[in-house]
């Protein structure tokens, strides 16, 4: 895993693959070994039926990995395909392959300035999507997707619970760290801004891998739950 996401070129998808794959080697060597410490036991022959039976389990265990490989490379090969963009349209919403567009972390500052309590900014996927959202401890939260302009309105007790729970998954402590790995096509990265209590921390992160810590994800979840969503998005 290591490996894979400081290659930089290679989606975090990969490390599922190679885990597959070296599972699969590590049952196959097992299965030829245990089928040789079986036949050093056997002290009597084979009958005829034993030998039947046998090729039967022979038969069956290839078939299962013959599809096991098959299954493998039909993966290997969907998730190549999600990393190269189509042609004629690489960088393009809609595409295989994303080329992100930059970071706004100026606008997710003056958002914070302006008296944001949470700025969640989610950029990439399949459709190159580049959203940024404030939510305010008014209940006022507000969505910028680069062109349109969108606005929800919530409550101040519904506010105050997603402080709360953030600050419940620990934020403001050392187990909610930034990470960040190249990511895949499908896959979406995240500037996520907590100003609370006096307290302010920006964590970034990245799905589609297992770095960032499983708070995180709850907490990305819990802003999901409350936030609007564009017409666009996916």
């Amino acid at each position: 895993q290591t490996l894979i996401q400081f290659n930089g070129n290679l989606s975090s998808w990969w490390t599922n693959i190679v885990i597959g794959l070296l599972t699969f080697m590590f049952i196959a060597v097992q299965s030829v070994l245990a089928a040789r410490r079986k036949r050093r036991r056997r002290v009597q022959g084979p009958t005829a039926g034993e030998v039947a039976t046998a090729t039967r389990h022979r038969r069956r265990s290839w078939v299962i990995a013959a599809a096991a490989v098959v299954g493998l490379a039909a993966l290997a090969l969907v998730f190549a395909r999600m990393q190269s963009p189509a042609a004629g349209s690489a960088g393009t919403a809609g595409s295989d392959h994303c080329a992100p567009k930059p970071y706004r972390q100026d606008l997710s500052e003056s958002m914070v300035q302006g008296g944001a309590a949470i700025v969640y900014e989610r950029n990439g996927g399949p459709r190159c999507v580049d959203e940024v959202y404030a939510i305010y401890p008014d209940g006022l939260i507000v969505g910028d997707d680069g062109i349109n302009r969108i606005e929800k309105p919530a409550t101040i007790e519904e506010v105050g619970e997603l402080l709360g729970g953030t600050r419940d998954l620990g934020w403001f402590t050392a187990e909610m760290y930034n990470t960040w790995h190249d990511p895949c096509g499908q896959c979406y990265g995240y500037y996520i801004t907590v100003s609370d209590q006096g307290e302010t921390k920006t964590v970034r992160g990245v799905d589609g891998g297992t770095d960032a810590p499983a708070e995180y994800w709850q907490v990305v979840s819990l802003i999901k739950a409350i936030i609007p969503t564009f017409e666009a998005s996916p």
